[in-house]
C-alpha cells in the first residue's frame, strides 16, 4: 500500500507540475501583449507629460516668478530684485520718485570682499556715466 501512496503522491506533483507549465505557458502571450501596451503607453504618455507640464499656465508661471524678499537667487549669486545692472558689478534700484540705491553686486563682493564705504556725490550734482567726479 505504500508504494501505491507514493506512487499516488509522485502522480500528485508531476500533475500539479504540468498544471503549473500549462498556466505560465498560457500566461506568457498575455504577459507579453501587457508589455508591449505598457511601452507603447509609456513612449506616447512620458512626452505628452512632459509637453502639458511646460504648457501649463501654472507651471509658466511659477517659472517667471521673481522670489519674494530683497533678493533673489540668479545661477548661484545672490542679487538683490528689482535691480538694474552695470556691466562692471553695480547695480541701482529706483526705491521712489527721488531715492535710489546703489550697491555691487554679489561676485563683486565674493572677489574683493564686503563693500565696507561708498563716497557718493552732494544731493542735487549731476552724475553722468563715465564723467571723472569732481573729488
Amino acid at each position: 500500500m505504500s508504494s501505491q501512496r507514493t506512487l499516488t503522491r509522485t502522480a500528485l506533483v508531476v500533475g500539479g507540475l504540468v498544471l503549473l507549465t500549462a498556466a505560465v505557458l498560457v500566461s506568457l502571450p498575455f504577459i507579453g501583449a501587457l508589455a508591449f501596451i505598457a511601452r507603447a503607453v509609456a513612449v506616447l504618455a512620458i512626452p505628452a507629460f512632459i509637453v502639458a507640464v511646460l504648457l501649463s499656465p501654472r507651471f509658466r508661471a511659477w517659472l517667471n516668478e521673481v522670489p519674494e524678499g530683497d533678493t533673489m537667487n540668479a545661477k548661484g549669486l545672490i542679487l538683490p530684485s528689482r535691480l538694474m545692472f552695470h556691466p562692471k558689478h553695480g547695480w541701482a534700484r529706483a526705491d521712489g520718485l527721488n531715492r535710489v540705491s546703489v550697491g555691487a553686486d554679489d561676485l563683486m563682493q565674493r572677489v574683493l570682499g564686503p563693500v565696507r564705504k561708498i563716497t557718493l556725490p552732494e544731493v542735487g550734482v549731476d552724475v553722468r556715466q563715465g564723467s571723472p567726479s569732481s573729488r
